[in-house]
């Protein structure tokens, strides 16, 4: 018997279903400063892991995005959120 939280069609099994249907998704990764991008290094793999059909898209934002484009939310970050 499986008594803890996955369904019962994932125990036992040992390639688990993704857990999140996020085909033809698309997910705006923005690290940051600080410890952002160790913190989004280790998200990115969770959601590979959980969704492997998610379309991940890399921005910038805060400290290196200033030092790029002299704005810490520039325009071309904006132009991704849709």
């Amino acid at each position: 018997g499986c008594d803890h939280h996955p369904p019962a069609h994932l125990c036992g099994s040992r390639q688990q279903a993704p857990l999140i249907n996020m085909a033809n998704k698309k997910v705006l990764i923005l690290p940051g400063d600080g410890p952002g991008p160790s913190v989004i290094s280790a998200a990115e793999k969770v959601i590979r892991a959980a969704a492997p059909g998610v379309d991940l898209i890399h921005g910038e934002i805060g400290n290196v995005a200033y030092e790029h484009t002299s704005k810490a939310l520039p325009a071309s970050t904006m132009d991704m959120i849709s």
